[in-house]
């Protein structure tokens, strides 16, 4: 077991922005990498994010002398994917719309099958 098997990445990591940052975890990967899970709720489009790991606050003897890590990068949609935030009362909306299409698709479904039984159908 090494020292950063014990590591608590999220307590030594710590992000930064102009946006408003909700949370954030970060955890180690099995390659060796440290992954950062921003939670984010105001838009991220244009914004700088700064990151710095300090293994030092590890409370870990072998890691207090290794070098903070600091990273700033920008974050730009040049992609198509959208950075925006939405509220829960958006997303709430998308669904009660999604059920709202299916009763109308089921209805039409079914208006269809009463006029093919009944030889009423209008075609062209």
């Amino acid at each position: 077991m090494t020292a950063w098997d014990s590591v608590n990445f999220t307590s030594i990591t710590t992000v930064t922005s102009n946006a408003t940052i909700v949370g954030y975890n970060a955890t180690r990967n099995s390659d060796g990498t440290v992954s950062v899970f921003i939670e984010y709720a105001s838009s991220l489009d244009g914004q700088n994010i700064n990151v710095v790991i300090d293994p030092t606050s590890s409370g870990i003897f072998v890691l207090s002398q290794v070098n903070v890590l600091t990273s700033s990068f920008s974050i730009s949609t040049d992609n198509n994917h959208l950075l925006d935030f939405y509220s829960d009362d958006t997303y709430k909306l998308a669904n009660a719309i999604t059920v709202l299409c299916l009763a109308i698709s089921i209805m039409a479904y079914i208006f269809m099958l009463l006029a093919l039984i009944s030889g009423k159908m209008v075609g062209i």
